[in-house]
Parts: C-alpha cells; structure tokens; sequence
C-alpha cells in the first residue's frame, strides 16, 4: 500500500514522505512542495572554517595592551652575589601587570627607551615591548 500526499492538484508519491521524514528540514520540506529551488545548505566542514570570535571579551582574551606606568625595582642576593632587577608593567591603566625579571644591562637599556617612548605597547602571550611607532622613511 503505498501512500501519496495530495497538494495542489500534484500528486507526491511515498518516497517524497521518505525524505521528508529523513531529511526533517522544515526548508528541504517547503520547498519540495512549492517546486522551488533551495538556497545552498552549509555543510558541517563549511561552519569549521568560518572564524570563531570568544564572547564575551573578557581580560584574558585581550592580547596586546598600552603600558600606562613601569617601575623597576632591584632585590639584593646573598652576601657576595649580584641582585635581581625586576620591571614591573601597568598596562592599560592598571586592567592588567606584569613583572619581568632583567639582567643589569637590560634594565639599563629599557629604562632609556621607556624614557624617550611617547607611545608603548606590551605583548602579553609573547611577552614582547614594543616602542611607538614610526611611519615609514621616517626616523
């Protein structure tokens, strides 16, 4: 016994009711019925490489931030050995620091380029300071 589905003087035989129960579109059904043509349906592979955005931005999510205040402090050693210099960094007006352990020398050249820096930005995943920017053919 076969089944048929009557709609505007069309008959559909029971292999559309087939699909339609497998399919279980209700756009794959409306337009089996109205004989038209359906837009292109996004495969699972299609949604992959579509880019994903983390909501909500939160602290963690954002990478790079502007240093708004450094300070650097040195912390003695044990009798007869050298100290440890450490730059602390204030980023973004205190929404997030830092504190990176320096030698002697980096904290000598560091403290002249946070000096003469109008503008600094910190990297946080690479951990990397990088010192304004200048347009190009200009030094």
């Amino acid at each position: 016994m076969t089944s048929t589905v009557r709609t505007m003087g069309t008959l559909y035989p029971s292999v559309k009711l087939v699909l339609f129960s497998l399919l279980r579109s209700e756009t794959v059904v409306a337009w089996l019925l109205a004989g038209t043509r359906p837009r292109p349906i996004k495969t699972m592979r299609e949604e992959d490489d579509m880019t994903t955005v983390p909501q909500p931005v939160t602290d963690n999510s954002i990478k790079v931030r502007q240093l708004s205040h450094y300070q650097f402090s040195w912390v003695a050693g044990e009798p007869g050995e050298g100290g440890t210099w450490t730059l602390q960094l204030v980023l973004d007006q205190g929404a997030w620091e830092e504190v990176l352990t320096i030698d002697e020398d980096d904290a000598d050249n560091l403290q002249d380029l946070l000096s003469t820096s109008s503008t600094v930005h910190y990297d946080i995943e690479r951990r990397v300071l990088m010192f304004g920017t200048t347009p190009v053919g200009q030094a």
